[in-house]
């Protein structure tokens, strides 16, 4: 059982030069966006209006951690898109392409978010937010990569005889290679897990 800490985090500069991510796990596992990155998950921290930089070739999902929000304009002229959308509640997944234009304008103040970037035609990735309350059980398949975000408070994971504690935005992470389950239950107070399953295609 793997479990990334968030005080261990790597910092990674946006690809535009204008943020700072904090950046939970990635495959190939330091591989650029190239061609060779498959996906990518992270927590950017947005402190200023800014452009968000193009990812061609790339599904995203983002969602607001803390802060008040933001307000995302969309332009893509070869595919019709011209659109805006307020993102202003906590722990609720919004998927855009990352061919698209996106300007990003803060609601206000600074904004934390969690990022999933996900080569298009060559990964489906499933995001779904569980709040605990009983034992939870979460499957994986053998092909697949398991990714269990500590969104809210803090969570115990059991799995193949072995537990682990999650602090909030800790990430246990079961990569490809045998069918594994895991049952998940409140370490104290409530918690919600963000549940990310990437399949290659």
């Amino acid at each position: 059982m793997k479990v990334l800490r968030q005080a261990d985090y790597a910092s990674q500069a946006w690809k535009n030069g204008k943020g700072m991510s904090r950046r939970i796990a990635s495959f190939p596992e330091g591989a650029s966006f190239g061609d060779t990155l498959l996906w990518q998950l992270s927590l950017p921290v947005i402190s200023a209006d800014s452009p968000f930089s193009p990812f061609p070739g790339f599904d995203r999902q983002l969602m607001v951690l803390s802060g008040k929000g933001v307000s995302l304009s969309f332009r893509h002229a070869a595919e019709g898109v011209a659109f805006s959308r307020k993102i202003d509640a906590p722990l609720q997944p919004f998927a855009f392409r990352g061919d698209w234009e996106a300007d990003c304008k803060l609601l206000a103040g600074p904004v934390e978010d969690f990022s999933l970037l996900s080569r298009r035609g060559e990964i489906a990735a499933k995001l779904e937010l569980r709040a605990l309350h009983a034992t939870s059980l979460v499957e994986k398949a053998a092909a697949d990569t398991l990714l269990l975000y500590a969104a809210r408070g803090s969570l115990r994971a059991f799995g193949r005889g072995e537990a682990a504690v999650l602090a909030e935005q800790d990430t246990l992470l079961e990569p490809p290679g045998n069918d594994a389950s895991f049952a998940l239950s409140v370490a104290s107070g409530s918690a919600v897990v963000a549940i990310l399953t990437l399949s290659e295609l």
